[in-house]
């Protein structure tokens, strides 16, 4: 499981929680040493963030419950999504690390 795909759904579940982008990141960066990892986390949470819309709608049309879904699966889809959608990783390592990371939070 990847340090930033996992620290990007973190990041990007605080900030649909309400908390602050710029606030969200600290915690984040303490998870990771390497400055890749940083990078591609914050490309991710930015990807997801700026396609947002389009990906709840798409997670809302798949989903068996209304769209409703804990706060950080949803974030972890939206991150999947956006990943697979901007191309930024293959995506064999894609769904293997979010089903690895669904795995774990649930």
């Amino acid at each position: 499981m990847s340090a930033a795909r996992v620290a990007a759904a973190r990041v990007l579940a605080d900030v649909l929680g309400g908390r602050a982008l710029d606030q969200a990141w600290p915690r984040a960066d303490a998870t990771m040493t390497d400055p890749r990892d940083r990078a591609l986390a914050r490309a991710i949470v930015l990807a997801a963030l700026r396609g947002y819309w389009r990906y709840r709608g798409l997670l809302a049309q798949l989903l068996d419950r209304d769209g409703r879904v804990d706060r950080l699966v949803e974030a972890l889809l939206l991150c999947a999504l956006a990943q697979l959608d901007q191309a930024i990783t293959p995506p064999f390592a894609v769904v293997a690390d979010s089903v690895s990371a669904a795995r774990t939070w649930l």
